[in-house]
């Protein structure tokens, strides 16, 4: 699997040409990896001296796609922190601030879930991105929609402008449609 190829890759100091090759192999042998998957193993950085640094952040939301992608349906919140948690290696940490932009919270009932939606799925026209994201959820806090938000502002466009053009603003820093 990808996630035990990085286990192993993790605990290895590989050469950048290694890291290409490995990562060749394993698009060659897994036909169906998602490419959230691929598109974060190639954000690792490397160091000077052409050995693999790991990007933490990057790890642990892999960790967290492989969780969501492993069965395609929302996940409790304090069921998947949880499992998260335990499935990571050392030195990553599972923090929810990791999430922004791959999942988001949805409330039914008095039971919060994390759903799997990342930008990546979302369309690159401003009017069709936010009609997809209020018909996932009603309302969204700032904070939950500018993730989604920033990679289709106009040059000097501020999340607040496009927010005030784009949304109706219900009281502080929570949006719904317009």
């Amino acid at each position: 699997s990808v996630i035990l190829s990085l286990k192993i890759l993790l605990i290895q100091s590989i050469t950048i040409e290694q890291y290409h090759q490995i990562l060749t192999t394993i698009q060659q042998d897994n036909n169906d990896i998602p490419s959230p998957i691929l598109n974060f193993l190639l954000k690792y950085k490397f160091t000077t001296d052409n050995q693999t640094k790991w990007n933490i952040i990057y790890l642990s939301q892999l960790y967290a796609i492989d969780i969501f992608l492993s069965k395609k349906e929302k996940k409790l919140k304090k069921e998947f922190l949880s499992l998260w948690k335990e499935s990571l290696p050392f030195g990553c940490t599972a923090n929810i601030e990791y999430l922004k932009g791959i999942a988001v919270i949805i409330e039914e009932n008095t039971l919060e879930y994390y759903y799997y939606y990342p930008i990546s799925s979302l369309s690159t026209d401003v009017f069709q991105r936010f009609q997809q994201l209020f018909t996932l959820k009603k309302k969204w806090k700032k904070i939950e929609i500018s993730p989604y938000v920033q990679s289709i502002l106009q040059p000097n466009q501020t999340i607040e402008n496009c927010l005030i053009k784009h949304t109706r603003s219900l009281r502080d820093d929570i949006y719904c449609a317009r």
